[in-house]
């Protein structure tokens, strides 16, 4: 039977446990050792609950995925569209070789027919225009629709290397009144506005000159119609550049 110091032991908290844990009293803690108390047990309610709401937040997870994919497909789609980009400047910087070049002018050859002539040689490709396609008669001023016809021939002239010569050619009948006193202004002043109207279609003015021959340099004698219409000409000379390839034989 336990005695009564036993007995006190048991209902005194301050005399220790009777299992041998110490036992000590709230009243005795201060209050930081309580304040971490609270916060510790504050923080570990708060893990659990977290804990227990993970599950039910995964379909961030999937969200996030899908969102870096969504920007990846994007930014590839940018730069392929700024390789593209490079990749036509690229191509459009490129030259074209001169039988390719006389395959694009055969084109405008279809609807000008015998207006317009090519003439391939080892060191330069000629275009021939009749002058009756490109001046009024005793003019050099172009007409509305030698202005379309010389920008595709523009088009087409940019695409080669090479210096180009514009030269004008007239028959052997003389000149009367206007601004012009002979043939040879007349050719040249002809020259001259092809190489305007080039040079506004996108050629370099570099790569120009313009050379007046008036009647001096004709294809065929001036004793006839015909003849002297074959002689009333514009000749558009593109040099071809050393180390190019070299076409002995007329493309047409």
């Amino acid at each position: 039977m336990p005695s009564d110091n036993e007995d006190e032991s048991i209902l005194n908290p301050h005399e220790g446990d009777p299992l041998g844990r110490e036992v000590v009293d709230a009243s005795q803690e201060s209050e930081a050792e309580q304040e971490a108390e609270y916060y510790g047990w504050l923080r570990r309610k708060q893990a659990a609950a977290g804990e227990r709401r993970a599950p039910l937040q995964l379909w961030l997870v999937s969200y996030s995925d899908f969102m870096t994919i969504l920007l990846i497909f994007f930014l590839a789609m940018y730069a392929y569209t700024h390789m593209a980009k490079v990749s036509l400047l690229k191509s459009s910087s490129q030259k074209i070789s001169y039988q390719a070049f006389a395959d694009i002018v055969r084109r405008l050859k279809t609807n000008l027919g015998s207006n317009l002539e090519v003439i391939s040689g080892v060191d330069k490709v000629v275009l021939q225009l009749r002058d009756k396609i490109l001046f009024e008669s005793g003019h050099a001023e172009l007409t509305p629709n030698a202005m379309r016809t010389l920008e595709e021939l523009a088009n087409s002239i940019k695409l080669v290397e090479g210096d180009v010569i514009v030269q004008g050619h007239t028959d052997n009948i003389p000149v009367t009144g206007g601004p012009y006193r002979s043939n040879w202004e007349l050719s040249a002043a002809r020259a001259f506005s092809v190489i305007a109207a080039l040079t506004q279609a996108g050629v370099v003015p570099e790569r120009l000159s313009a050379w007046g021959f008036g009647e001096y340099r004709p294809l065929v004698a001036n004793d006839k119609e015909d003849n002297r219409l074959q002689n009333r000409r514009i000749e558009i000379v593109i040099l071809k550049k050393k180390g190019t390839e070299e076409t002995k034989s007329p493309l047409f």
